[in-house]
C-alpha cells in the first residue's frame, strides 16, 4: 500500500510542479512585457527630444535599440546571453579593471571584454532609471563608441 501512495503523491507532486511552474512562467513573462514596453516608450521619448533637435541619427539609434527589444523567446535570449558569455575568450570584468588611472563619467556594472580587454559590451543595470539617467548613459558609451546593454 506504501507503494502505491507513494507513486500517487510523485505524480501528484509532478501536476503541482508543473501547474506552479506555468504560473510562474506566464508572470515572469507579463512582467517581461511590461518592462519591454517601458524600456521603449522612453527610448521613443529620447528620440523624439533629439529629433526635435536635429540629431536625426541618435533619434535613430534609439529607435533602432528599442526595436531590438523585442522579443518572444525569454529562454533563447537568456541561452544566447549565456552562451555569449561563457564562450572563451570573452570574459566579465569590473569598470576598475579597465579605468588604468582614468575616470569615467558615469561607471557602468560591467564589461564584457575580450582576452586584450577590448570592451565589446558595456552591461548597466538600470531597471530603476528615469529617463534623464538613461540619456546619460546613452550618450556617454555613445561618446565612447561602446556598445552597450541596459538590462
Amino acid at each position: 500500500m506504501n507503494s502505491v501512495f507513494s507513486t500517487f503523491l510523485d505524480r501528484l507532486a509532478e501536476r503541482f510542479t508543473a501547474i506552479l511552474a506555468s504560473v510562474v512562467s506566464s508572470r515572469v513573462e507579463s512582467l517581461r512585457a511590461e518592462a519591454q514596453a517601458e524600456q521603449q516608450s522612453q527610448l521613443e521619448d529620447l528620440a523624439r527630444k533629439y529629433e526635435a533637435d536635429g540629431k536625426s541619427s541618435i533619434a535613430q539609434a534609439l529607435r533602432e535599440r528599442a526595436v531590438r527589444l523585442t522579443t518572444g523567446n525569454l529562454a533563447g535570449d537568456g541561452a544566447t546571453v549565456i552562451d555569449l558569455v561563457s564562450a572563451e575568450p570573452l570574459r566579465i570584468t569590473g569598470p576598475n579593471s579597465l579605468l588604468n588611472g582614468g575616470t569615467l563619467e558615469s561607471l557602468p556594472d560591467a564589461f564584457i571584454v575580450d582576452d586584450e580587454d577590448v570592451v565589446l559590451w558595456v552591461i548597466e543595470f538600470g531597471g530603476g532609471y528615469d529617463t534623464e539617467r538613461v540619456q546619460e548613459f546613452h550618450l556617454d558609451c555613445v561618446s565612447r563608441n561602446l556598445p552597450y546593454q541596459l538590462w
